[in-house]
């Protein structure tokens, strides 16, 4: 469980997404793995030049950590980082 908490916490930055994939995130607001496997097929194909290239790139890299779109997360597994927490309080 420790170590899916890690997995869900981890930034989308770490999985290695083209630009223009880690642009749509961005501009979405999801930071998370997490975040990002709660999303499903339907709502990621709403964000503005996000397609199904990267909708296909992100389903690999998700399936890559075992995850997948569309998941049902315990929220308490989704807890903010520290250095987030943090940056969140200035």
């Amino acid at each position: 469980k420790a170590k899916l908490k890690k997995l869900l916490n981890m930034s989308v930055n770490e999985i290695e997404l083209s630009v223009r994939a880690a642009n749509c995130l961005n501009n979405a607001n999801i930071t998370t793995v997490g975040q990002l496997a709660m999303k499903t097929e339907a709502e990621m194909l709403k964000y503005r030049n996000f397609g199904k290239k990267s909708l296909n790139e992100i389903k690999e890299k998700l399936a890559a950590l075992g995850l997948t779109l569309g998941m049902n997360i315990d929220p308490s597994l989704l807890e903010a980082p520290k250095e987030e927490a943090k940056a969140l309080q200035v």
